[in-house]
């Protein structure tokens, strides 16, 4: 690269050297009008001035003034932190500017790096500007037709695709990423996230098209027409049919059909060419737009364009003036690079010539990536560009696929075409370069250079067809890499440590040995270690240990001496770590979503964090209202949500029993390393729990077992303690709540959640559910709180999304009545079988009125059975009548008597509790008598 005060020299005597006196300040091409022509007739000319007048960069007090803060952070890569900005940035001066006002047709605009303004003017004005003492020179603006993109008649084989797993579908854009190795990348989850691409064409005439709905454009500036509309129309010359095939080639998205290299980039856009037939295409667009992106803090330039063909009075520019330092956009080009930013160019479409090149400006840059076409077999086409440089660099730098590229369709929104040139050779390698940062961005643009052409399929032996080939992205993007070489340390017994960290690392930059550093903790990150340097490449550090068992997490970073690439292992970390146990650990899964839960060991560190640090919530426990727990203990339940089914493996005291304080009402409890039936568990005061025992899945359910890592409900009457043991006798005690014969409603959402409420039974069983989920968790029951009605309720919902789907089931010709609660519309009148579809996201979102149809004389079966120390009977009879129920013993005597009165028509359920009654273990009757109708039913007692 040319140095940075050599190429500024340049620039000067380009475009303002200072001249004596006497000398003309009319430029080359200007002169020759001169001195031909003296008619008053309108030129485009570039007016460049002596100074910028009275500003001085001591003035500027803050660089965001003059350019972003992006710019000035893009810059430190390359430039002095107290240096950022220079001569060139300031403005031109404006008195200047003023004072040429009177005297032209038209302003065009200005460029600061040039210190320069273009307008239109006549000769007679041109001659009086000369005359200002402020004016340098005063030069015809250089001006040329568009070389539009050729067809490539050239017949190429397919390339063979490998079958490799990749996580996008290209569609028929496969090739094109592909032969570059792009979807390697993709698959690690960059898409050239965080990098500001700049796109110079000729307009976006189709930024409705579907592979641009996810595109982020930051902004957009045309600057042929001097406004910030960038499509056809609105008064506005030129089409922009060119540079949509250039965007979505670079960016577009929709899978399926078209996927380019950085689509996860985002986007400014320039208009910068005039396609109309009669109105050149002018150099100073192309400057002023390199000035704006600059300003905005762009670090890639995809320039589908180039300059080699001039209209007159100008000769065109020859393969003679391709040496780098000629074209005003070259030198534009090369002072981007400087500032930081990436300049991706076509070579051209010139084709090929023996005795000379055939770029075309500013491809001919030293700092400028110019790009050549091949086709999909890999070989050159034929319309691709040449060099060598005249002063004998090699050109083209770096070679993508340019024939038969898939691009966006500009003539319909859905619809995709094959295009070819170089035009779209450049903007699937500007993605490349715009992944390469992504994953480094403290790169330089000669580093990212660098990367692409020392990885790319010619770079061993470089030539002016292929320059150093095809691009490799995935290798170009971890050539300046550091590569880690790690063991993970074996699980182990010893609680003390310490423990042995070590790293070996490799990159082509030097590691800085005073910032590899070791970041651990027992289940979460806590601490940093300083890592110890062992031998060229090897690093050590030593983890204590604390005497309990743990989950040791860790990563290691690293970085290299100049700041610009800085790695952790694992990539993704401090999200992802690394991790080894030590001690005792137990297993447990969790689902997608809200998990009702609990941990089944005593850890030695029980934060939430630690335990589990890819939940994606608070936990929520409970003590009469939900509270955010921030540890976890051994034995009480709490919340927690996922966003994916997830494996835990927690480290900790595997014990047998653990002891639960419960309170009056309802308790969240845990469960220990396996499972234990309920019907193990020991109360103190014995007979105080009141439910089943509930947990969650999509709904609360009774269970019989409390299973490991799950937390339940349970309802208690006083306070007391639980006392859970893996070796209490177990038995076989159904704790759940009988519907059998009960009508139900069953009520599903849209997403397929499911939930059954009942109808027809006495409340006073006690058919309970426990308190509401916190927020977000799908729950549907009675206002009650119950999950029965036997009359007129209102169902109410929470985390439910609409449309409902309801469907009645009854088995003794009952109806159901769904109203709007607000308006008190009937909805519906269900019957057996009834479905009903529901548009309703209020809270209180149904209203139900139950009528009870025709019943017979039964006697169910109680519940739970076996029992200890109570349990319900229930029955229903079909008329009033006297009833009796008893209880006897397996000699047939009377052991209780729980009814002997009248009962109307309709649906019973009564408690018997041995609390008054000396039992032993074994098997009881009981018996229903009615209408002169008997039933009898046995149910075990166990101690």
């Amino acid at each position: 690269m040319i140095k940075y005060y050599m190429k500024l020299l340049l620039l000067v005597l380009f475009t303002s050297i200072s001249l004596t006196a006497g000398q003309n300040k009319a430029g080359k091409f200007l002169s020759r009008l001169l001195e031909k022509d003296s008619v008053d007739q309108t030129y485009k000319v570039w007016i460049y001035f002596i100074d910028k007048g009275p500003i001085s960069l001591k003035e500027i007090i803050d660089p965001t003034s003059v350019i972003s803060q992006r710019s000035l952070e893009r810059r430190k890569k390359i430039q002095n932190r107290n240096d950022l900005i220079d001569f060139l940035d300031l403005p031109v001066y404006d008195s200047y500017v003023q004072k040429l006002i009177p005297r032209i047709s038209k302003f065009r605009q200005n460029s600061k790096w040039l210190n320069a303004v273009s307008v239109e003017a006549s000769l007679v004005a041109i001659k009086d500007i000369i005359k200002f003492d402020f004016v340098r020179q005063v030069e015809l603006i250089e001006v040329y037709h568009k070389r539009y993109d050729v067809e490539d008649k050239s017949v190429f084989k397919t390339i063979t695709i490998p079958n490799a797993p990749m996580a996008l579908n290209y569609g028929q854009s496969l090739t094109q990423n592909q032969q570059i190795n792009v979807p390697a990348v993709h698959n690690s989850g960059n898409y050239g996230q965080g990098i500001l691409v700049g796109v110079f064409d000729t307009g976006f005439n189709r930024l409705t098209h579907e592979s641009f709905s996810q595109m982020n454009i930051l902004t957009t500036y045309d600057f042929v027409n001097n406004r910030p509309y960038v499509g056809d129309g609105q008064g506005g010359q030129g089409t922009g049919t060119h540079g949509t095939q250039t965007l979505s080639t670079i960016g577009g998205y929709k899978e399926g059909q078209l996927i380019g290299p950085a689509f996860g980039a985002t986007y400014i856009l320039a208009k910068t060419e005039n396609t109309a037939s009669e109105t050149p295409i002018e150099m100073d667009n192309w400057l002023r737009a390199v000035e704006w992106a600059d300003s905005i803090g762009v670090d890639v330039i995809s320039s589908s364009l180039g300059y080699l063909d001039f209209d007159p009075p100008y000769p065109s520019y020859t393969w003679q003036n391709m040496d780098g330092n000629t074209t005003v956009v070259t030198i534009g080009a090369d002072l981007a690079v400087k500032r930081g930013i990436v300049v991706v160019n076509s070579a051209g479409n010139e084709g090929f010539n023996s005795t000379r090149n055939t770029l075309i400006g500013p491809a001919d840059g030293d700092s400028v990536i110019a790009v050549g076409a091949v086709g999909s077999s890999g070989t050159r086409v034929s319309f691709s560009s040449v060099g060598n440089t005249v002063d004998g660099r090699i050109k083209p730098d770096i070679m993508a696929m340019g024939s038969g590229v898939r691009a966006a369709s500009t003539s319909s929104d859905i619809g995709y075409t094959s295009v070819s040139g170089t035009s779209f050779s450049c903007p699937l390698s500007a993605g490349v370069a715009a992944l390469i940062l992504s994953e480094n961005p403290k790169l330089t643009p000669m580093q990212v250079r660098d990367a692409l052409r020392n990885t790319a399929n010619n770079a061993s032996t470089p030539n002016r067809e292929y320059g150093w080939g095809i691009i490799n992205a995935q290798l170009a993007v971890d050539y300046y890499n550091i590569k880690f070489t790690h063991t993970l340390p074996n699980d182990s017994t010893n609680l003390t440590g310490p423990y042995r960290i070590a790293v070996k690392l490799n990159s082509r930059l030097v590691i800085d040995e005073n910032n590899v550093k070791l970041f651990w903790g027992r289940g979460s990150v806590t601490d940093s270690i300083l890592m110890n340097k062992v031998a060229v490449d090897s690093f050590v550090a030593f983890i204590p240990g604390n005497g309990n068992s743990a989950i040791y997490k860790y990563y290691i970073s690293a970085r290299t001496l100049g700041g610009e690439v800085q790695k952790s292992l694992p990539k993704n970390a401090p999200t992802e770590l690394l991790s080894f146990t030590v001690g005792s650990t137990a297993n447990i899964t969790t689902i997608t979503g809200w998990n009702l839960m609990s941990i089944p060991v005593e850890a030695s560190e029980n934060s939430k964090e630690a335990l589990f640090p890819n939940s994606s919530s608070y936990a929520y426990g409970y003590n009469g209202n939900y509270f955010i727990k921030n540890n976890l203990e051994l034995g009480k339940g709490f919340w927690l949500k996922f966003v994916a089914p997830l494996t835990h493996n927690l480290a900790g005291q595997i014990i047998s029993s653990v002891s639960i304080p419960v309170s009056n009402g309802w308790n969240l409890i845990g469960s220990l390393n396996s499972t234990i039936p309920v019907s193990s568990i020991i109360t103190t005061p014995p007979n105080i729990i009141m439910t089943p025992f509930f947990h969650f899945s999509n709904g609360y359910y009774a269970t019989t077992n409390l299973e490991k890592g799950k937390g339940y409900w349970v309802k208690v009457s006083q306070d007391g303690l639980f006392q859970l043991n893996t070796t209490f006798s177990k038995y076989d005690i159904q704790y759940q709540y009988d519907f059998e014969g009960y009508d139900k409603l069953k009520i599903t959402d849209v997403r397929g959640k499911t939930t059954y409420l009942y109808f027809g039974g006495n409340l006073d069983a006690g058919y309970e559910l426990p308190p509401i989920p916190p927020a977000e968790i799908f729950d549907i029951r009675f206002i009650t709180n119950f999950n029965i009605s036997n009359s007129v309720d209102l169902i109410k919902m929470q985390s439910v999304e609409s449309p409902l789907a309801l469907e009645f089931f009854s088995n003794r010709n009952s109806s159901l009545k769904i109203s709007d609660p607000i308006s008190g519309e009937l909805l519906s009148n269900m019957y057996n079988g009834d479905k009903l579809k529901l548009d309703n996201n209020n809270a209180f979102g149904i209203q139900t009125e139950y009528s009870l149809g025709d019943i017979s004389f039964q006697l169910y079966q109680n519940f739970p059975n076996p029992f200890n120390p109570a349990t319900n009977i229930k029955f229903q009879i079909p008329e009033a009548s006297k009833v009796s129920l008893k209880v006897f013993d397996i000699l047939g005597r009377e052991i209780a008597t729980l009814v002997n009165a009248k009962h109307e028509p309709g649906e019973y359920n009564y408690q018997f509790s041995i609390s008054n009654f000396q039992l032993t273990s074994g098997v009881y009757f009981y018996t229903l008598t009615a209408n002169n109708q008997s039933k009898t039913m046995r149910m075990l007692f166990l101690k």
